[in-house]
């Protein structure tokens, strides 16, 4: 609640305070080391002598009279400069399938204003819309009174925010490992907040602090974990995750062997009906694990994982989602290749709005505040107990061969258009039986060892942590494409990227005169993100295997 009440935009006086508290409660705490780590940063702030505008238009093109705008200091970081005129059309949260949607209702988005929700959108925006009517889960919750899709008036929105050279400090506390102290298990949770930002970071900032209390006293009382612990409270987290992608981009070229996993508390406590888990598949089984030791804070008598399944026996269905690119996680796994797991609930109204207030998030959650952000340290703290003390590390190395299976199952739908251009997919299957074959083999290597041998355990550690850095792309460049891993990044290197240019096989563009190139199947392309997919699937399996005398194919 107190983190909540305090100015905390990044770069801020407020903000320099609360980074001088929470370094001084780390340093009362019995780590080994604690220090700041400091990154001038280029952010985006309005201009006060130049304030964003917003102006009606009418039809012949005359800018009319000024909105007056419900929140002055409301404004979107890393927006372009300049003036835009345009219709006004409700696009929903703005992703590609809202728009792929609009388009589909005869909305055309391109040259248009788009209104975007984040958090709640005010009532009267909506109604001022015509043209056909938004579907019904973009609806609100007035009866009778339908959103509609537009186009509606003409506007002209000037945007003058300025572009400022922002100190940023990232607070870090460590609990050396007695074993394999090189090798870390990271926590950490967002310190910003352009408002108040109760549940975006002020209960993940509390639950770190909590975390980090406990493990204090745990060591005080004789507990030294076989790895580090390394906690970090994050600055510039409202500004693209800017804080940690700066430490990440310092540490490139080493953190994939030092990091084991990634844990993020931002967001950590938005519900307490519907939870989820955004993971790395190599963290699901130890999730399952963990949920059956965590008590529901809201369901007496049952653990998390009996709350789960009593409404959906696929337990996994339930919970387990993909990380999301807007989460301080994401660039963890698919630009360094470090496993990564995010919480989160039910979707919470006021996020990213200056009604995320503690009074706000006590209310949605009917004054069960404390029990579910107990419930998160629970399983956050349990999650940090199995990861830095187990012998062997609890990854599950073997899921990523289900992932590689779900996926050839999608290619397979398009065999026959491939066959038909002489095409096939016979080294992709390749590659992931290679890989299942990798993956039994490790587990019967570490099942027949002599379990006291340290040397041994510590190699077979060393392969599992690095399974995610396996699937990243090593053929395309970080610079050009910064998130490379296969399955979770962005770029024409992923496998998603693949289907999608598969999918051109069979849409109507395909071999029409005059379509774009972009639009169009091109084998040669194909072929090259087909080969460098395959090469990397490989490339995973031949290091799983471990050394390159185990290894036999003849790929």
């Amino acid at each position: 609640r107190q983190t909540s009440l305090r100015e905390r935009v990044a770069g801020s006086a407020g903000m320099a305070a609360l980074t001088q508290d929470i370094r001084a409660a780390l340093s009362r705490q019995k780590l080994d080391h604690v220090w700041t780590d400091t990154h001038y940063v280029g952010l985006q702030f309005p201009d006060p002598a130049h304030p964003n505008t917003l102006h009606w238009v009418d039809e012949a093109g005359k800018v009319g009279e000024q909105l007056p705008l419900e929140d002055p200091d409301v404004y979107c970081p890393y927006s372009a400069i300049g003036n835009v005129t345009g219709e006004l059309v409700y696009a929903h949260y703005g992703r590609p399938e809202d728009l792929q949607d609009l388009r589909a209702r005869g909305v055309d988005p391109p040259g248009r204003l788009l209104l975007v929700r984040v958090g709640v959108i005010s009532f009267a925006q909506k109604r001022k819309l015509k043209g056909p009517v938004a579907p019904q889960e973009w609806q609100g919750s007035l009866l009778g009174s339908p959103y509609h899709l537009g186009p509606g008036p003409g506007l002209r929105l000037a945007v003058n925010n300025h572009r400022t050279s922002t100190p940023i400090n990232n607070i870090f506390g460590c609990i050396e490992g007695r074993s394999e102290p090189d090798h870390y298990v990271v926590i950490g949770a967002q310190r910003d907040a352009w408002g108040p930002g109760a549940a975006k970071s002020a209960v993940g900032t509390a639950i770190l602090l909590e975390l980090v209390r406990t493990f204090s006293s745990m060591v005080s009382n004789g507990f030294r974990p076989r790895r580090s612990l390394l906690f970090i409270s994050w600055d510039g987290g409202d500004f693209g995750s800017v804080g940690s992608t700066e430490w990440l981009e310092g540490y490139l070229s080493v953190l994939h062997l030092k990091a084991v996993v990634y844990v993020s508390l931002d967001n950590a406590v938005l519900g307490d009906d519907k939870f989820h888990a955004k993971t790395s598949p190599l963290l699901t089984s130890l999730i399952e694990s963990v949920l059956k030791q965590v008590d529901s804070p809201n369901h007496s008598g049952q653990t998390l994982y009996e709350q789960v399944v009593f409404t959906n026996p696929s337990w996994d269905a339930e919970v387990i989602r993909p990380l999301p690119m807007d989460s301080s996680a994401y660039s963890f796994t698919a630009f360094v290749g470090v496993p990564a797991v995010e919480f989160d609930d039910q979707a919470y109204p006021f996020l990213h709005t200056k009604e995320d207030t503690y009074e706000n998030l006590h209310k949605v959650l009917q004054g069960r505040l404390p029990a579910v952000a107990q419930a998160v340290a629970q399983l956050a703290g349990q999650l940090l107990i199995r990861l830095s003390h187990d012998r062997l590390l609890p990854l599950d190395f073997g899921r990523y061969g289900d992932v590689v299976l779900r996926h050839i199952g999608n290619l397979n739908e398009f065999s026959g258009d491939l066959k038909a251009r002489g095409l096939t997919l016979q080294w992709v299957y390749s590659a992931r039986g290679d890989y299942i074959r990798a993956a039994e083999k490790l587990r019967q290597e570490i099942y027949s060892s002599e379990e006291r041998d340290e040397r041994l355990t510590r190699m077979y550690n060393v392969r599992i942590m690095r399974v995610e850095f396996y699937f990243l792309s090593q053929y395309v460049s970080p610079a050009d494409s910064p998130f490379r891993h296969i399955f979770m990044g962005r770029g024409d290197h992923t496998l998603g990227a693949l289907l999608d240019h598969l999918r051109l096989l069979r849409s109507n563009s395909s071999g029409t005169p005059g379509a774009t190139s972009s639009a169009v199947f091109q084998e040669s392309r194909f072929r090259r993100q087909l080969a460098l997919l395959t090469w990397t699937l490989q490339g995973a399996a031949n290091a799983l295997s471990g050394d390159v005398w185990n290894i036999d194919n003849n790929f």
